[in-house]
């Protein structure tokens, strides 16, 4: 996704969850498995602030992740965002773009992987909804062992590793 239409999608998103415009998309609750017949029901939202990379910086974004009760089991859930991923900062967009700059090159390290053309992004200072409140960028750089971390956890993902395992089973045959 174009970082452009990412930091749309990510501002609709917050606005709806400001105007308590919500709506739970599950069928089946996360906790219990079980197939609720009422909806599930709005429990509780806190702010997160997520970072995406747009050309050469790394920008905070401030948003929303929900919390929703299963009326069934009455366990609470954390609804994420088509953008977000469980306990991860950066947005899902930024995530599979490095990875899969790192898995389609033999040759790549993570170093460059990480890098945008010739320079590795650089964090912006302040938070804002769509763009740094000043613009300036601060001495941090995303890290090359950040692409690993990811890697790493994008590897533990059962469901995802068995796809992966089939796409590549297919694609030999």
């Amino acid at each position: 996704m174009i970082p452009q239409e990412l930091l749309k999608v990510m501002q609709e998103y917050t606005r709806s969850v400001l105007d308590n415009k919500l709506r739970c998309d599950w069928k089946v609750c996360p906790c219990c498995g079980r197939v609720p017949e009422q909806a599930f029901k709005f429990h509780d939202c806190r702010s997160r602030t997520f970072r995406v990379i747009v050309e050469q910086f790394v920008i905070k974004v401030l948003s929303f992740l929900t919390r929703w009760k299963c009326p069934l089991c009455g366990q609470k859930a954390t609804f994420y965002p088509p953008f977000a991923a469980s306990h991860k900062r950066y947005v899902t967009a930024a995530i599979m773009d490095r990875s899969f700059r790192y898995v389609e090159d033999d040759r790549a390290t993570y170093r460059s992987a990480v890098r945008e053309k010739t320079k590795v992004p650089g964090y912006t200072t302040g938070v804002g909804y769509t763009t740094a409140d000043d613009g300036r960028t601060d001495e941090r750089q995303l890290a090359h062992a950040t692409v690993h971390r990811w890697l790493t956890w994008l590897g533990s993902l059962r469901e995802t590793l068995r796809m992966a395992l089939t796409l590549i089973k297919a694609k030999a045959m």
